[in-house]
C-alpha cells in the first residue's frame, strides 16, 4: 500500500475499489452481488491484519455510502477499524506532523459520515466502452494543435503529421468479471514528415516510419565492461534474464509507437483526419516495430503535440518548397 496524501482515495488500491464498485453497478450488478464480487476478489487481503485490507473495507463502505448502499456488514467491519485509529500509527513520523493530523481528521471525518444518514440511493447509469473509430492500418493526418503558448509559438504549430494505427488494445473494463467488456486505445507510428496542408495519402510510398522517442538512456554509460559474476550464483535459468535486465538499463530508449488518445474536450477543434486505410498492417505488424526497443506509454494529445514539434523539425516541409 502506498499513499501520496492522507485522503482515503490517494492509493491505487482505494481508488481501484472505486473504480471496480462503480463498474460492477454500472454492468447492471445488484447491490449484494456487486458487494460479494468485491469481497471475492480481494479475499487474499484478508485475515492478514495489514492497512490494505483495512483500507478495503473502509474504501467500500465509503463507495457504498455514497451510492445509498451501505451494508450493515460492510458499515460495522469498517467503523470497527476507523474506531481504531486504523493506520493512524504510519503516519506518526519525525516532520510529518502536518500530515498525521491531516489524516487523523480523515478518520474522524468517515467516522461521522458512515454514522450519518446515507444520501438517497442513486441509481447507476449503464455502462460504456471506449471504441476506437478507426481500424487498424488507418492512415491519421494529425493536427498540431496544441496550446500555442506552450508550444512557444514555434513554426509547427499548426501543421499536420501523419500517424498509422498499427494496433489496437483491448483492456477489460473490470478484472473481476470473466469476458468483460473492453475499452479499447489505439497504437500509433508516425510517418517521417509534416506540412502545411493534408497531404494526399499517396505521399506514404515516399515516407519510413520514425522513431517517437530515441537516443534516452535510462542510465548513463557505464565507464567500464560490466562485471556480471554476481549472478554466477543464480540458477542458470534466472541468470540470463537478470544479465539481460541490467544490460537494458543502459540501452538507449526507443519508442517506435504510443498509445494516443483520440478524444479531446467538445470545445477543441478536431485534430485527426481519417485518410485512408491499409489492410495489410491487419495481418501483421511492420518489422520497425519488432525490432527496436519499444517501451510505448499512453500519451495525450497535449503532451504528444509537443514531442512532435521536436522530433519534426527535420522533416517539415513547408508548401511553397514541395
Amino acid at each position: 500500500m502506498g499513499f501520496w496524501s492522507p485522503a482515503l482515495f490517494a492509493s491505487d488500491l482505494a481508488c481501484d475499489i472505486r473504480t471496480d464498485y462503480g463498474i460492477l453497478l454500472s454492468m447492471g450488478k445488484t447491490d449484494q452481488e456487486a458487494e460479494e464480487m468485491m469481497i471475492q476478489y480481494h479475499r487474499d487481503l484478508f485475515e492478514t491484519n495489514t492497512p490494505d485490507e483495512q483500507e478495503f473495507w473502509i474504501a467500500l463502505a465509503v463507495c457504498e455510502w455514497k451510492r445509498g448502499r451501505l451494508s450493515q456488514q460492510v458499515k460495522t467491519i469498517a467503523l470497527h477499524y476507523l474506531e481504531q485509529g486504523w493506520d493512524l500509527p504510519l503516519w506518526d513520523i519525525p516532520g510529518k506532523e502536518k500530515d498525521y493530523r491531516k489524516r487523523k481528521k480523515v478518520i474522524e471525518e468517515l467516522v461521522k459520515k458512515l454514522n450519518s444518514p446515507m444520501p438517497p440511493r442513486k441509481e447507476a447509469k449503464k455502462g460504456s466502452v471506449v471504441r476506437c473509430p478507426w481500424p487498424v492500418g488507418s492512415l491519421l493526418a494529425y493536427h498540431i494543435i496544441t496550446n500555442e503558448e506552450a508550444a512557444g509559438r514555434d513554426p509547427l504549430f499548426g501543421k499536420y503529421a501523419l500517424l498509422r494505427i498499427i494496433q489496437i488494445n483491448r483492456t477489460p473494463v473490470t478484472r473481476m468479471i470473466p469476458d468483460a467488456p473492453c475499452d479499447e486505445s489505439m497504437l500509433v507510428g508516425l510517418y517521417g514528415w509534416c506540412g502545411d496542408e493534408i497531404p494526399n495519402s499517396s505521399i506514404i510510398k515516399e515516407l519510413e516510419f520514425i522513431p517517437l522517442l530515441e537516443a534516452e538512456h535510462h542510465l548513463p554509460s557505464p565507464p567500464e565492461p560490466l562485471d556480471f559474476s554476481v549472478f554466477e550464483a543464480f540458477p542458470e535459468e534466472s541468470r540470463d534474464e537478470m544479465i539481460k535486465m541490467v544490460q537494458g538499463l543502459y540501452n538507449p530508449r526507443i519508442e517506435t509507437c504510443t498509445c494516443l488518445d483520440w478524444r479531446r474536450s467538445r470545445k477543441d477543434p478536431p485534430f485527426l483526419t481519417y485518410l485512408d486505410c491499409d489492410p495489410s498492417f491487419q495481418k501483421e505488424v511492420p518489422g520497425y516495430f519488432k525490432t527496436k526497443e519499444t517501451e510505448y506509454c499512453l500519451t495525450n494529445p497535449y503532451a504528444f503535440d509537443l514531442r512532435l514539434i521536436k522530433i519534426l523539425k527535420p522533416y517539415y516541409c513547408p508548401e511553397e518548397k514541395r
